[in-house]
């Protein structure tokens, strides 16, 4: 009996291990992904900004769709991030209260 509480308390352990290391893959993918998009919406903005100085229409069009959906691709790397964050978090408080309790 006492074996298996402690294979179960192994297992238990083992599953939170994975599941932080999962969720911190997570979030170093979304910090990474923030930095590619926010890098190239940041380059593409100063391609925009020159291309209506220059006033040439087809390149301000491609430059502003180009910003558009960049940013759009740093706000979901950005939920990423709050997510895996959250998550690692919320792991750790429970994991802390779990062995408080005993």
């Amino acid at each position: 009996m006492a074996n298996s509480q402690e294979s179960q308390g192994l297992g238990e352990s083992l599953s939170d291990m994975l599941r932080k290391a999962f969720y911190s893959l997570i979030l170093v993918q979304g910090i990474s992904f923030s930095v590619y998009f926010g890098y190239w919406s940041v380059k593409d903005y100063i391609a925009l900004e020159q291309a209506v100085a220059l006033k040439k229409p087809h390149e301000e069009l491609r430059h502003r769709i180009n910003v558009g959906f960049e940013g759009v691709w740093f706000l979901l790397s950005e939920f990423l991030v709050l997510y895996s964050a959250e998550a690692l978090w919320r792991s750790d408080r429970s994991i802390k209260e779990s062995v408080d309790r005993q």
